[in-house]
């Protein structure tokens, strides 16, 4: 399995301390937010990843090479952001066709047993219920099918106008197609497909599954 990780954004909501760091460089909890999601991975086995940089990328670069010298890490850059799509599509050429790849955000800290909770056949979508889905991209689910006991998406929507779904995905991306991804990522590129002026992922994936991939969820509680 190969981790993709994005963390080119500049953190303008944590200012001023992204002033002299980049979010995924700050401390919670005693360490850097990347620090906390690279130590799973290492639990977990995982020990490729592609980093996507950006603000202060450089400070990022010399961290996880300092740090984490057990895992093989390919740093691109993203150059203008335009996107979470964008930021993973950037990042396609450290991609073989065959991998299994887990994508993160880089700012997001997460409590899930991925060997539970994954089967490395299946695409799977972490998830968890929220009162407010307009600020997050949603899952629509099929009560009537199910893989592996879990109920398959029909629909990805992002940051929904009208409520549609409460199931907001939480920054956790388990692809079992690496190629379909990168042939949806591609398709958003070329035809120029945006929403809210971005490349998005959930628009991506909406396109793998028109495409016949199928989807199943994950919990992520904490």
């Amino acid at each position: 399995m190969r981790a993709v990780i994005p963390v080119a954004g500049v953190g303008t909501r944590l200012r001023p301390h992204t002033y002299a760091l980049p979010k995924v460089l700050l401390n919670v909890a005693g360490k850097p937010i990347l620090a906390h999601i690279l130590d799973e991975l290492i639990n977990y086995g995982v020990l490729e990843a592609t980093i996507i940089t950006g603000y202060m990328g450089d400070l990022v670069e010399e961290f996880v090479t300092s740090k984490y010298p057990k895992i093989k890490v390919d740093f691109v850059e993203q150059k203008q952001m335009l996107g979470l799509g964008h930021a993973i599509w950037t990042g396609r050429e450290t991609y073989k066709d065959d991998d299994n790849l887990f994508i993160i955000l880089g700012d997001t800290i997460f409590d899930v047993n991925l060997h539970a909770n994954i089967d490395l056949k299946v695409s799977s979508i972490g998830v968890k219920y929220v009162d407010d889905p307009s600020r997050f991209g949603v899952v629509l689910l099929d009560e009537n099918q199910k893989i592996n006991n879990k109920n398959i998406i029909t629909k990805f929507v992002e940051k929904p106008e009208k409520p549609i779904s409460n199931l907001a995905i939480t920054g956790l991306y388990y692809i079992a197609n690496a190629r379909l991804l990168v042939d949806s990522l591609n398709t958003l590129i070329e035809k120029n497909i945006r929403t809210k002026n971005e490349y998005q992922l959930t628009d991506a994936l909406q396109i793998m599954l028109q495409e016949g991939e199928k989807f199943n969820t994950f919990n992520v509680d904490g």
